[in-house]
């Protein structure tokens, strides 16, 4: 088959929309041919080709471990490729502690989320583990959470019956919470793909660097430290 691209006296242009092609990942071949003929009839007519490659969506972090004190702002980052319109899906874990939000991507996927230090003030020191969920094709996540932050809900194949619990008796948390998100991801019934990393936070603290210490007869003494 062909479609028609329209041109002025030198040039043409035509924009594939990729996402709903209905193809796998792979290399395709793209002909330009300047007569309504396929790629078997091409000796009577001028014609030029291109390879494409289709991969699948993806999504990345800019930072695999971040240490923050308690009462900094937290910054989270990276990129979701093939421009999702839902943008991306962000789920943190840890010991009583549970959010869930999305995040749009801006041009060219990135995308960036953050909390500010008069929240990471009042969370516990420790690990917190951070999901970055991408819809992938189908433009939909298909695990989230209940609107009363209770339960992990899902497509097929729960058909939006609880995944596992959050909150209340027998739910999940930090570590464990995070695995069992990944290990629903991971199911054959879910498109969507994902990426982790781990934020520690930590007491505020000073310390002062040893250097900084030295002292000579002729000069001052400058203390410095972070």
């Amino acid at each position: 088959s062909f479609t028609m691209a329209d041109s002025d006296c030198e040039t043409w242009e035509y924009r594939l929309y990729t996402g709903g092609l209905g193809v796998d990942a792979g290399t395709y071949t793209i002909y330009a041919v300047s007569s309504p003929s396929d790629r078997y009839h091409l000796s009577r007519t001028t014609w030029e080709t291109i390879p494409i490659t289709l991969s699948r969506p993806y999504v990345t972090v800019s930072d695999r471990r971040l240490s923050i004190a308690q009462g900094d702002d937290l910054k989270l980052t990276g990129e979701a490729a093939g421009n999702p319109d839902a943008g991306v899906a962000l789920w943190i874990f840890g010991r009583n502690y549970f959010l869930y939000d999305t995040v749009p991507a801006e041009r060219g996927g990135w995308f960036s989320y953050e909390l500010p230090g008069g929240m990471t003030e009042s969370m516990e020191t420790g690990e917190y583990k951070v999901i970055v969920q991408h819809p992938m094709a189908n433009g939909n996540f298909d695990l989230w959470p209940d609107n009363s932050r209770e339960m992990v809900l899902g497509t097929t194949p729960w058909y939006g019956a609880p995944v596992f619990r959050i909150a209340g008796p027998g739910s999940l948390q930090g570590p464990a919470a995070a695995s069992a998100l990944i290990s629903a991801l991971k199911s054959p019934y879910i498109d969507d793909t994902y990426s982790e990393y781990s934020v520690y936070i930590q007491n505020p603290k000073i310390t002062i660097l040893p250097d900084s210490l030295q002292a000579s007869p002729d000069k001052p003494v400058i203390l410095s430290g972070t």
